[in-house]
């Protein structure tokens, strides 16, 4: 089970290795960190992710792995 979540783990650094956006590569560590730990670290993710100015255009890439943690989060949903 350990050897299947570091396996997991590698998916997203290897995605985050080819992010060429800097205000999104600072953001890195801490959208790998939500990844690995849902439950404590999305939210301060999120917060830092609000807190960045973009000052650059955003490839692919970075878009991608920005909104996949919004879109776990919940972002976006319909509040009831």
């Amino acid at each position: 089970m350990f050897e299947t979540h570091a396996a997991a783990l590698l998916v997203p650094a290897q995605i985050g290795s080819v992010i060429r956006n800097p205000e999104i590569m600072d953001l890195v560590p801490h959208l790998l960190a939500a990844i690995a730990d849902p439950n404590n670290a999305t939210k301060p993710a999120l917060e830092v992710l609000l807190q960045t100015v973009f000052v650059n255009t955003i490839d692919a890439a970075s878009l991608v792995r920005s909104c996949l943690e919004c879109e776990r989060a919940g972002v976006g949903e319909a509040i009831t």
